[in-house]
């Protein structure tokens, strides 16, 4: 048996998207481990009941993020069509019995009480704002709408800065903003996947939304 099907056997990781073309879901595949062989794990990029029913599905993960748009820049448009969709995702998931949500978002989405701004996450919070109007409103109502709409779930919104193609290996960041943020301003995709494996199995973060980034090494002199 060759390591995918060995994968979807153990740890049962759907996409509701063609596997091949979906990066976090390959990234997810490649990064499972034997720790994760009670998890069933439906990554989103289209829903469906039957997907979570057929694959007796126990957690949800939304990558789903929006693309930079020219003409939204123009325009203005802030429709959240992706948002929009996500009552959707969560009455079905709890059709089907599921507790588990994990959904991308942003910075942006500022948590009053908890997160505390200074000068460049300032500054970083605001780029989004006038150059990508529709993907940072999408992204902030994403984590609206699941903090409205599912606080009968175990629910984690991870908020995620500038993402790259940078190894796994790289040690991830996760709390608020703040004085004692220690988490850098690039995030590895496959860093960011590891990390999703490790709070599903921990659930470190339920009802939580911790700003991820890779980890800042501080030096000190002796």
């Amino acid at each position: 048996m060759d390591s995918y099907s060995r994968f979807r056997k153990q740890n049962r990781c759907f996409s509701s998207q063609n596997s091949e073309k979906n990066n976090y879901f390959e990234i997810l595949r490649q990064t499972a481990s034997s720790a994760m062989e009670s998890q069933s794990i439906l990554v989103l990029g289209a829903t469906g009941g039957s997907a979570m029913k057929a694959h007796s599905v126990t957690t949800v993960v939304s990558f789903l993020g929006a693309y930079v748009s020219a003409s939204a820049i123009v325009t203005r448009n802030v429709d959240t069509p992706i948002a929009d969709s996500i009552p959707t995702v969560i009455q079905t998931m709890e059709k089907n019995k599921i507790k588990r949500l994990l959904a991308l978002s942003t910075l942006s989405y500022w948590v009053e009480g908890r997160d505390v701004s200074n000068r460049k996450l300032t500054i970083y919070g605001m780029m989004p704002k006038l150059f990508a109007p529709q993907g940072n409103a999408e992204m902030v109502r994403i984590a609206e709408t699941v903090i409205e709409k599912a606080s009968h779930l175990d629910w984690t919104i991870f908020r995620v800065p500038h993402l790259t193609d940078g190894p796994a290996e790289l040690p991830v960041w996760a709390g608020y903003a703040g004085p004692n943020h220690r988490g850098g301003l690039n995030l590895s995709r496959k860093s960011l996947a590891r990390w999703v494996l490790g709070e599903i199995t921990q659930g470190e973060w339920v009802k939580g939304l911790p700003f991820l980034g890779v980890t800042r090494v501080t030096f000190h002199q002796s």
